[in-house]
């Protein structure tokens, strides 16, 4: 918070219009302007969608770099198209994806395998769908979904992380930065959510190459008055990491899974990529019912301590500690490897120690 009187600056999870509306209400209140570090609710909204922000990708990139999708309106269009999209070439793949548009994949997303949709009846295929059309909400007054191919032959899933600065009157855009381009992580029982980060080891002209195609549809973004934090995941696709394919999945049109540990750890060390460093959801059920003071005090000899510059743990988000034993987990490593085998270490600590 500013306290000479200057503007206050609030950068925002999503530009929504909940966010503009905080923003005025701190302008009326103070008595000084609040100024938001966000896109408008229009273009938030687009950019989260995946069907728009495919249909953009296909512009920009062409139809390699996008989805092979369905825009579908109701439960019954969804089962008359399932068996059509799963009688399809075999080359596209074994499973379909059904997403809502308009969610983070790990909470909107499932995925039929074909031979199991050929093989049911019409009535269990309607129940299978709407009992989980109704399980996330969705209702005829919501955004259309996406029924796609879920694409075969992945060799990686790299997630694009940019910062988008405002496009300026005249003819010249600032450029876009790309702050880096990571490995996803994804949960062993569910491809579809996500579970961490990691710099990516990738090669390097497989990553730059990433994120590249990234830049591109950053500078469309920033045309259209995108402004602020945004990254793009996609998959590697092919027989060779060197001569695969890009294809992008989604926009995360706001601070995400990545972006947010990337950013701590530059405000910790001024650029991450100083440091090694391994990122992951952290869940344990011997920490249900815990104290942040408590968890702090048994675990103070790993936790990193910014003032001496000791221990290699870095815990946040840690609102579900107490009610889930959940929190996210940052390990720090003189190498990568380092920090990925210190995720095992943490894990054996809290065992023993609660």
């Amino acid at each position: 918070v500013a306290a000479d009187g200057r503007d206050l600056w609030i950068h925002p999870y999503m530009g929504l219009d909940a966010a503009w509306r905080f923003g005025r209400r701190m302008t009326e209140r103070m008595g000084r302007r609040a100024r938001l570090i966000a896109p408008l609710p229009t273009i938030t909204e687009r950019a989260n969608n995946k069907i728009w922000f495919n249909e953009v990708v296909t512009a920009v990139l062409g139809d390699e770099s996008s989805l092979s999708l369905s825009v579908v309106r109701s439960p019954q269009e969804i089962c008359r198209q399932l068996p059509e999209i799963a009688s399809r070439p075999r080359k596209l793949g074994s499973r379909i994806a059904l997403k809502l548009s308009d969610s983070a994949s790990g909470q909107g997303t499932t995925v039929f395998e074909k031979a199991e949709i050929l093989a049911q009846s019409g009535g269990s295929r309607d129940t299978l769908v709407t009992d989980w059309l109704a399980k996330h909400g969705w209702g005829s007054a919501s955004p259309p979904l996406s029924l796609e191919h879920w694409v075969p032959d992945v060799l990686a899933s790299p997630s694009i992380q940019l910062w988008i600065p405002p496009l300026p009157r005249g003819d010249t855009a600032p450029d876009i930065l790309l702050e880096g381009v990571f490995d996803q992580l994804f949960y062993p029982e569910d491809e579809t959510v996500f579970l961490g980060s990691v710099s990516s080891r990738l090669p390097e002209g497989v990553r730059r190459r990433v994120g590249e195609a990234g830049v591109q549809i950053g500078r469309v973004f920033q045309h259209l008055g995108y402004v602020g934090r945004c990254s793009f995941d996609t998959v590697l696709t092919g027989d060779d990491l060197n001569s695969s394919t890009v294809v992008f999945t989604e926009c995360n049109g706001r601070w995400g899974g990545t972006s947010t540990p990337m950013s701590l750890m530059n405000r910790l060390f001024g650029d991450y990529r100083g440091r090694n460093y391994f990122c992951r959801n952290f869940s344990s059920p011997d920490l249900a019912g815990v104290r942040f003071d408590e968890f702090a005090r048994e675990l103070e000899d790993v936790l990193f301590d910014a003032r001496s510059d000791e221990g290699w743990a870095i815990v946040f988000n840690v609102g579900c500690l107490a009610p889930a034993g959940k929190l996210d987990l940052i390990t720090l490593g003189v190498t990568l490897e380092q920090a990925e085998r210190r995720q095992e270490e943490f894990q054996r600590a809290v065992e023993e120690r609660f």
